[in-house]
């Protein structure tokens, strides 16, 4: 519905690679759909501690990556401040 009517549309995930099923949907929005992933930390480790059933932060850079590589423009979205030091 939202491609039919030209709507611009961003995507925010933690699902990494998960999202890459839906490649072929993204392209088919062009240059109306901006895809990111959220990055609270960039240790794999202490993100499972913090969200053990989202995917790693390396599998997330990696995704964006792939998507960044297909035409699709991506971001991060650095959040929440879990230790600001």
């Amino acid at each position: 519905m939202l491609n039919a009517y030209k709507v611009p549309v961003a995507v925010l995930s933690k699902g990494g690679k998960k999202m890459l099923r839906d490649l072929d949907i993204f392209k088919e929005f062009g240059d109306r759909i901006t895809v990111g992933a959220t990055l609270t930390f960039l240790d794999d480790k202490k993100s499972k501690e913090w969200e053990p059933y989202a995917s790693t932060p390396s599998e997330r850079l990696e995704t964006l990556k792939i998507l960044h590589e297909n035409g699709i423009k991506t971001f991060a979205s650095f959040e929440p401040t879990i230790e600001p030091e």
